[in-house]
């Protein structure tokens, strides 16, 4: 996974300007998002999707035992 920004792929820690065209490239066997991205992102709806994310793999595992 990563991103792409004005079609160069660059670090999810680039700092983004107004304007900018963002792809986020998702990897397909990653089935939940990383918690790093809780220290990455800005917006409160980014936050509660990761977060969303979390919650539902810790509930995967915890259902298997």
């Amino acid at each position: 996974g990563g991103a792409r920004v004005n079609d160069r792929f660059v670090h999810y820690e680039t700092k983004l300007k107004s304007g900018d065209v963002v792809e986020i490239i998702e990897d397909k066997r990653r089935k939940w998002p990383s918690r790093d991205w809780l220290a990455v992102v800005k917006t409160r709806e980014a936050r509660e999707s990761i977060r969303r994310g979390l919650r539902r793999h810790k509930a995967e595992e915890d259902a298997r035992g």
